[in-house]
């Protein structure tokens, strides 16, 4: 009789590959032919794993988000900038007099 299926990709020992029994291994792969034809696969008691889906993702994960802020917060921040930078040494003038 054959132990269940299981699957392994966070490792303590082999950091950089994917650990599994032959039919753990069978399993992910059929795993991933349906969430290629069905975009989500959950995994739950189909075998161990140490992960509870597959999801097919059509976007470079490399790919950086640029960050922007919206105008008004760019507006807002220019304006407070502006006046600490007014205020600040007004201020500073005030009290050595």
């Amino acid at each position: 009789m054959s132990e269940k299926p299981w699957i392994k990709i966070y490792n303590e020992v082999d950091t950089d590959c994917i650990l599994g029994n032959e039919e753990g291994l069978i399993t992910l792969r059929n795993a991933i032919d349906y969430t290629l034809e069905n975009r989500i696969y959950a995994v739950d008691d189909n075998f161990q794993a140490d992960f509870k889906s597959i999801i097919l993702v059509n976007k470079n994960w490399q790919e950086s988000k640029p960050e922007t802020f919206a105008s008004w917060k760019t507006t807002l921040l220019f304006v407070a900038l502006t006046g600490w930078a007014v205020v600040l040494p007004i201020y500073a003038i005030w009290t050595l007099i």
